[in-house]
């Protein structure tokens, strides 16, 4: 499940929370704006994933969704952890476009990215997702919403050994989607065990890929020699890489 950092200006807080929120947000737009300075050769458009015929689609379920979370403001996941409109509209795009058996991701909370990824999967009429998360709590927006959700298996316990026994399970996967504890570590083993599974052309994707400041996410494409796309949004930024072993000679890190 998604968190913010452990209060980076803490006497703020501890003085005016909502001050404190402004602050922390102000922060990572300013740390989002330095890591896409830095990464510029990977920023991408969406156009390679994207058509208008998608784009309407995935519109009309993020205005339902929008809509939902106007009428449950004071439900236990809010607008924090809500996924950027670019993000969500390439989860969405890539799995229509690829059609996926099998998708995996971590972290839930309210549940809006895993509606979106069910939409796109019951517009397929085939697939299935596999969340993966600490706690059966979250996933408000995908009772709400009530789309796709026979093809959602949420699995619950300690993350990693969860993680690794639900990817052993499906045994080959085509798409993983990272967003859950942002922490280097935590990050660079999601990817490196996600990798093992993933079958060729399929894709590796991650939200917030600038939280930690040697950014996983771009280490992780360096290691098996990907050239990733990154999509900036706001405070926080986006990637995807499309996955071939045979062209990266990584089949196992």
């Amino acid at each position: 499940m998604e968190e913010k950092p452990k209060y980076r200006y803490k006497a703020l807080h501890d003085l005016n929370p909502s001050l404190y929120d402004k602050a922390w947000n102000l922060s990572m737009a300013f740390d989002n704006m330095v890591f896409c300075m830095k990464n510029i050769g990977s920023i991408s458009s969406p156009t390679r994933f994207t058509n208008s015929s998608i784009k309407k689609e995935y519109f009309d379920i993020r205005k339902k969704l929008d809509s939902l979370l106007e009428e449950n403001q004071n439900s236990e996941h809010s607008r924090a952890t809500v996924v950027s409109d670019m993000a969500g509209l390439i989860e969405y795009s890539v799995v229509r476009a690829s059609k996926p058996d099998i998708v995996v991701e971590t972290g839930v909370a309210n549940g809006y990215s895993t509606a979106v990824i069910l939409s796109a999967l019951e517009k397929n009429t085939n697939g299935k997702l596999v969340s993966v998360e600490i706690s059966k709590n979250v996933g408000r927006l995908v009772d709400m919403l009530c789309i796709g959700k026979e093809r959602w298996e949420l699995v619950v316990g300690k993350p990693r050994e969860n993680l690794v026994q639900a990817l052993d399970r499906e045994k080959r996967i085509d798409i993983f989607i990272h967003d859950s504890d942002h922490s280097y570590e935590n990050m660079k083993f999601e990817f490196q065990e996600a990798y093992k599974r993933i079958r060729d052309g399929g894709f590796l994707m991650s939200d917030d890929i600038f939280w930690n400041k040697k950014s996983a996410f771009v280490d992780f494409s360096r290691a098996i020699g990907a050239k990733p796309s990154i999509f900036p949004s706001s405070n926080k930024s986006f990637g995807i890489i499309k996955i071939n072993k045979k062209q990266n000679g990584n089949e196992t890190l």
